[in-house]
């Protein structure tokens, strides 16, 4: 059921649908005696439903549920535990909290630094804490700059596209 939450409420973009395949799933979830690698990825899912539909802080209990999980089932080092800490300072950050969303940020980058959505959203986060560019390059490195741009130019890519 996990699965299904992901392909329908959020491929297929019925939110309010993948919520409630959610509730169900959690249900069955219960009386198969709670599997922890199902009972994450629920949460990460759900996670995702609430994000798309603004409700940031039932978004950020899911990410955060989701995290404790992978780390207890993964380990705090797993490459795969990156996504959990990246979607936790994506609802940091839109809730205006540029601090905690760096943090959670860069123990993402720190466990797989090729993930690109983390590098982007670690650049907005110091542009939103006020570092200007210049100072993003200095401290940082070019690279961040250059994947921040990178995906700006998505962006507007999937936008004209749309």
């Amino acid at each position: 059921l996990a699965f299904q939450i992901y392909v329908i409420g959020d491929l297929g973009g019925r939110r309010e649908e993948g919520i409630g395949i959610a509730r169900a799933a959690r249900a069955l979830a219960r009386l198969l005696g709670d599997p922890p690698n199902t009972v994450a990825a629920i949460h990460s899912n759900l996670g995702n439903l609430y994000w798309y539909i603004g409700r940031l802080d039932d978004a950020g209990v899911e990410y955060a549920a989701a995290l404790e999980l992978e780390q207890k089932i993964l380990g705090p080092e797993h490459p795969d535990v990156t996504w959990s800490w990246n979607n936790l300072g994506s609802v940091l950050l839109t809730q205006g909290r540029p601090d905690e969303a760096i943090a959670q940020f860069q123990r993402s980058l720190a466990l797989k630094p090729s993930l690109f959505e983390a590098q982007i959203n670690f650049g907005k986060a110091l542009l939103a804490k006020g570092y200007s560019q210049a100072d993003i390059a200095k401290l940082w490195g070019g690279n961040v700059l250059r994947v921040l741009r990178a995906g700006e130019a998505e962006a507007k890519r999937d936008l004209a596209q749309s």
